[in-house]
């Protein structure tokens, strides 16, 4: 038996409404726990988080646009509260989850492995350790990076490091052999997600995540992550494939047991589903939202994302509202036929314009996302963008800058345009980061500005916010983001 510390090493913005459990942690929690081992799980959110409840006074504007601060502050928060809570355990093995955009954390959760545990070995999983697992190797001192879906993988090696056998043996790792990156042989894919166990939700102080009111939009902040399939038939070019191109859907009747399994134990008043694409089997859709409805819709249903736009009928739109939805976020990304095709998106645009309306008449509050700066991409295409959103009946938008993370082909486009790669500094939407369009960074950031001013400073939308959002008091934390980027960064 070893003693395993899972570890989320991501961290939140103080003022950000988002606070999502690590679900995918939990899963491996529970297959590591079934196989004998003792296992922890520590989430760097909560603990990098604080100072959320602080009053946004005079200057909050200003301090927003000094993130740099902020994050190092948070990171020197989060690792701290790491550092106790390895000491108190004691583990043999240490895994850190990370993202690209929280490099830095992931170097401090390394090296306070080497001061606190200096006889724990660690291991790195999650999208940067997938699409940069060298880099990840490297800034925490890991013995080696899980690629993709790690479940099985996670299992196999504790053995290996338990037992002190070769890691090349294990499947589905990448390795250093010297200054040599090594992978061994590719893990195929869980065929049935019905032999995992539920995640270990105990292993979360859920009452920590639900007393800061920042998960989803329930009004107490009662809300919990749920994952019910994994792979996605799309071709984005700004995405990880993490769990491969075939949807492999959990049963509807595990996601129905799951969920009541959540409002029984922890009394949750909302789901928020995290699948990529959980619209990819309209079947399989019908009969989750079936049964749901028979079970009297036990919580609201919002989705940051796994809804195709374009693939959605105002029948579907129905079932889901019938089945407790009121919040979802549809993803067009651009507007701009040739960007589209681009990235690959190939979204018929018209279809997610009737989608959006069709929300917000079944009372569905909507949130749109869309990305600008694309390489090759011009001011006009990315008008074009803005123009779109601004018409359609969408709630709320956001305006984020591309972001090309390792191990996207978005990535590779970026690298052989020839532009400077990108960095560290370069992979988080809400900072200020990098621009690979064609326009200056000064006309770059005025049009992302006045794209936010023009889509939010419009009193027809305003009452249609008020009309149709969830919980009004997610308003205040959304106001203030908002606001932050209505001025450009170049007048700050």
């Amino acid at each position: 038996m070893a003693k395993v510390f899972l570890v989320d090493g991501t961290l939140v913005c103080p003022t950000s409404p988002y606070l999502a459990q690590p679900v995918g942690l939990l899963s491996l929690a529970a297959v590591l726990r079934n196989a004998g081992h003792e296992v922890r799980v520590h989430d760097c959110k909560l603990d990098g988080g604080r100072g959320s409840k602080a009053p946004l006074g005079r200057g909050a504007l200003g301090r927003l646009s000094t993130s740099a601060t902020a994050t190092a502050t948070a990171t020197a928060t989060a690792t701290a509260a790491f550092a106790s809570a390895l000491a108190s355990f004691g583990p043999d093995i240490v895994g850190v989850r990370t993202l690209s955009c929280f490099t830095d954390l992931l170097g401090d959760l390394g090296r306070t492995v080497q001061e606190v545990a200096p006889g724990a070995r660690v291991v790195v999983g999650g999208p940067h350790a997938s699409g940069a697992p060298e880099d990840a190797i490297r800034r925490a001192g890991a013995v080696c990076a899980v690629l993709g879906e790690g479940e099985a993988t996670v299992v196999e090696l504790v053995e290996a490091l338990t037992e002190h056998r070769a890691l090349d043996s294990v499947a589905g790792l990448a390795l250093l052999n010297g200054d040599e990156l090594v992978k061994s042989a590719p893990r195929s894919p869980i065929e049935d997600l019905g032999c995992l166990p539920m995640p270990a939700w105990d292993l979360l102080p859920m009452e920590r995540y639900f007393s800061e009111r920042r998960g989803g939009t329930s009004r107490t902040g009662r809300s919990a992550t749920l994952v019910t399939s994994r792979g996605c038939p799309f071709h984005c070019a700004f995405c990880h494939n993490l769990f491969g191109r075939r949807f492999r859907p959990r049963s509807p009747e595990a996601v129905l047991e799951e969920i009541l399994f959540l409002k029984s134990r922890y009394g949750i008043e909302e789901v928020e589903i995290h699948d990529d694409t959980f619209s990819a089997d309209p079947a399989r859709m019908a009969e989750v939202c079936r049964l749901l409805e028979e079970a009297g819709r036990p919580v609201s249903l919002a989705f940051p994302n796994g809804l195709r736009a374009d693939a959605l009928s105002q029948e579907q739109i129905g079932m889901l509202r019938a089945a407790g939805t009121t919040h979802v976020a549809l993803s067009p990304e651009s507007a701009c036929p040739r960007i589209q095709e681009l990235i690959g998106k190939r979204m018929n645009l018209d279809c997610a314009l009737d989608a959006a309306r069709w929300c917000d008449r079944a009372g569905i509050f909507t949130h749109g996302y869309f990305l600008l700066g694309f390489p090759t991409e011009t001011e006009e295409e990315m008008r074009m963008t803005v123009e779109w959103a601004c018409r359609s009946p969408l709630h709320t938008a956001s305006f984020f800058r591309v972001v090309p993370y390792p191990g996207t082909r978005l990535h590779q486009m970026v690298v052989e345009s020839g532009v400077r790669p990108p960095g560290p500094g370069d992979f988080s939407y809400t900072a200020q980061g990098r621009n690979f369009s064609t326009l200056p960074d000064e006309a770059f950031d005025r049009l992302q500005a006045a794209a936010y001013r023009r889509f939010y400073f419009n009193p027809g939308r305003a009452v249609s916010i008020l009309r149709r959002i969830p919980n009004r008091s997610v308003l205040a934390r959304n106001a203030f983001h908002v606001l932050a980027r209505c001025v450009p960064r170049w007048g700050r």
